[in-house]
């Protein structure tokens, strides 16, 4: 997605939907605002406070924001919409902006002109005097001069800050001169990295692709995204001091590994996204992991497969993080999240084997520790096969506020000489929830709750409160394996109302539709 940097009058659209169904939510437009940093600056509240819909009846929940001049002059807009309705979810968009046409350039008869062509795109000029050309930012751009009388430019590859000069001997030959000056985008916002490649190589394409995934991350800037090629690249990469990196690969036929002490394969900077690649972590030091994202905030995984042989994904101290349709596995903790505000994962697998350090230790899928975040649709699973003591759980929550809706919990013993506790989901570290003598809250909405028990453990539990409140709903487990105060949720009037609103709006909208159908099928009678 892109649009004209530092250019009046342009849009952006969002998309509203229900956070449960997926549904577009219509007239919502009220309740919507966003938020805009430019280049990974200070967000700052848009112009425009309220977007307008698109169309209610055809594209429910779509609505679009004006930009102002100002708020498009960034290489990079990520904005960040949110709705105050009631289970709205609206995703951030990160934009890619490319350099306005600018109009008007005028260079006098036999005179001197400097050209800035990092403020015009593709532009003809025509010029009987000197032009001194030059980039203020250093970007690559192709040069295409009309020198030898024919009927078309020549191009001229240009690199650098310049400046690049054009005399009258350039243009000699023909009546009129002109000079296209045109941007390189793919030199500058993708990267290609390939097994074939070299690492000296310019990175531009895949014909010249680099070798490694870090020299890609070293020649990158903020906002660039980097494409692997398949095959399996072995390599810690640091991407953590640049923001706002897109790493994509070819699903399971790319894969990063490395396992060297306590480090991680990847470690990310803010606003940093990896889809579809295979991250692995053969490292068994203490505190290692897969993914990295510490003290991070608003990254994304995708479609990828998290791997470590400690932790898979180690995000302390990180907000905003975004976990969809992945598989997460470690052999101590899936996922640690202490300190970790906002987070949301969806439609994943995290779990643990809890082998590492033969099995001696707390083990769990999802620990979550003084912070705030959401689960939807996923599966949490701590599996043993020991002959240890110690404890599994499938997650375990210790102070803040935490939801799972329609999630599947295991957590299981399968080896007849264990004799570690078994929980599948834990109010708490052992000690319940609490946070300076206030109380955390845990709410489970729907899904279910597995355990077993093959060893000699004496407590098996679905749920373990200790203290705070943990409250489910429509939760499928067994009433006689669980500790603590469970609070059983009722759902309300207002609610039930809420509910009952929004499947009329349905109704209307379904209406619509079939008014819709029926005119088409008379004009095509017509026809």
């Amino acid at each position: 997605m892109g649009i004209e940097k530092n250019k009046a009058g342009q849009k952006v659209a969002v998309f509203a939907y229900n956070t449960y169904y997926g549904t577009g939510v219509p007239n919502d437009e009220n309740n919507i605002t966003a938020y805009i940093s430019k280049d990974f600056g200070t967000p700052t509240g848009l112009n425009d406070l309220h977007p307008v819909p698109l169309s209610t009846l055809y594209c429910p929940g779509t609505y679009v924001f004006d930009l102002t001049q100002v708020e498009s002059n960034g290489s990079v807009l990520y904005i960040t919409p949110s709705s105050s309705g009631v289970d709205v979810s609206i995703d951030p968009i990160q934009i890619f902006t490319y350099p306005a046409n600018f109009s008007g350039l005028s260079i006098n008869e036999n005179g001197t002109q400097n050209v800035n062509i990092d403020t015009i795109k593709e532009q003809t000029v025509s010029c009987t005097g000197i032009v001194n050309i030059y980039s203020a930012v250093g970007n690559d751009y192709k040069l295409a001069v009309e020198n030898d009388g024919d009927a078309h430019a020549d191009v001229k590859q240009w690199l650098g800050t310049g400046p690049a000069s054009l005399t009258d001997t350039d243009k000699l030959q023909c009546s009129v001169q002109h000079i296209a000056i045109s941007y390189d985008y793919t030199a500058v916002h993708v990267w290609y990295v390939s097994k074939t490649g070299n690492d000296a190589n310019a990175g531009h394409s895949w014909a010249s692709a680099k070798l490694t995934v870090s020299a890609a991350v070293a020649a990158a800037t903020a906002g660039d995204t980097i494409m692997v090629g398949p095959g399996v690249f072995e390599e810690a990469v640091d991407a953590s001091v640049k923001d706002g990196l897109w790493f994509e690969g070819a699903g399971v036929g790319t894969q990063i590994t490395y396992g060297v002490d306590d480090s991680s394969t990847m470690a990310l900077g803010n606003y940093s996204t990896i889809k579809s690649i295979r991250i692995t972590s053969t490292s068994a030091t203490a505190d290692s992991s897969a993914v990295n994202c510490e003290n991070k905030t608003k990254c994304r995984l995708i479609d990828s497969i998290i791997e470590g042989t400690y932790d898979g994904i180690l995000a302390t101290g990180s907000s905003y993080l975004r976990i969809e349709s992945c598989c997460v596995s470690g052999t101590y903790d899936g996922i640690i999240l202490v300190n970790g505000n906002d987070w949301f994962i969806e439609n994943s697998i995290i779990s643990t084997n809890c082998e590492w350090n033969s099995g001696n230790g707390f083990y769990r899928a999802l620990l979550a520790w003084n912070g705030r975040g959401k689960a939807e649709r996923c599966i949490f699973r701590a599996t043993r096969n020991d002959t240890t003591s110690s404890e599994t759980a499938a997650v375990v929550f210790d102070t803040g506020n935490y939801e799972l809706c329609n999630c599947f919990f295991y957590a299981e013993q399968l080896n007849a000489g264990g004799s570690g506790e078994v929980a599948g989901v834990i109010g708490g570290d052992g000690y319940g929830i609490s946070v300076n003598g206030t109380t955390g809250n845990v709410s489970i909405i729907g899904g279910a709750i597995f355990t077993k028990q093959l060893g000699s453990g004496s407590n098996i539990h679905h749920l373990w409160q200790s203290s705070g409140t943990l409250a489910v709903s429509g939760l499928t487990y067994d009433e006689s394996k669980t500790s603590g105060t469970i609070t059983k949720m009722v759902v309300s009037e207002t609610v039930l109302s809420t509910v009952e609103a929004k499947i009329d709006n349905i109704d209307v909208i379904v209406s619509g539709i079939d008014e819709t159908t029926t005119k088409l099928d008379s004009m095509i009678e017509e026809v």
